[in-house]
């Protein structure tokens, strides 16, 4: 995973060099912080942030996309309860983990 964060880091150099230069940059800007490519064995995630990349399930995914829309703790949590049927308690509990790498 670090080649992949040292990737990463020196596409976001060129970019901005590109963006400094008056050229049109290859991507377009975006409010969001993660983003997603999926793999066969997860989802890969690069934290715009941070600069790291890490790996994700399918939940881990549909947690960070709620961040990226800028729900809260509280509304990501209600939103899983709601879904998966799931108590609110046990979500939070799964969820600190989660919040911990993220902040």
């Amino acid at each position: 995973m670090k080649n992949l964060k040292l990737q990463n880091s020196q596409n976001l150099e060129k970019i901005k060099k590109l963006q400094n230069s008056g050229l049109k940059a290859p991507i377009k800007s975006t409010n969001k912080r993660f983003f997603f490519r999926k793999e066969h064995i997860g989802f890969i995630v690069y934290d715009k942030l941070t600069s790291e990349v890490f790996l994700v399930n399918k939940t881990g995914k549909i947690i960070l996309e709620f961040f990226n829309k800028g729900y809260s703790e509280k509304e990501i949590v209600n939103k899983l309860s709601e879904k998966y049927k799931i108590s609110k308690k046990l979500i939070k509990s799964d969820l600190k983990p989660i919040y911990n790498v993220i902040k």
